[in-house]
């Protein structure tokens, strides 16, 4: 599968962003970055999961503006358009992860 510039241009800036936000808030002392290809009957894509230990944030304040950042708003908006979707898993005990599909096909 190849990716095309633009998506790989959205992942790039997608990791730039969470890697920042878990620099500057997570407090985590592990971080996992993964990407790879998926597959959902005959639709192919590109997913990019980042998952931290930190201290976790809630996610649906981030994403609705209750929040004073713009970074993961602007993230999901850019996403969206791209026909792409954004998952947040975030809990105190646990820490965050977010995942990104953008579709291949």
């Amino acid at each position: 599968m190849e990716v095309d510039r633009q998506s790989a241009t959205l992942l790039y800036r997608a990791a730039q962003e969470l890697l920042s936000n878990v620099y500057k808030f997570a407090q985590a002392s592990a971080v996992t970055v993964r990407l790879g290809c998926v597959t959902h009957g005959m639709t192919h894509g590109v997913q990019l999961k980042v998952t931290d230990n930190g201290g976790g944030f809630d996610a649906p304040a981030a994403m609705t503006g209750r929040h004073t950042g713009m970074g993961l708003r602007l993230m999901r908006l850019a996403v969206d358009l791209a026909g792409g979707e954004v998952m947040i898993d975030s809990s105190a005990a646990a820490g965050t992860c977010v995942t990104i599909t953008l579709p291949l096909d």
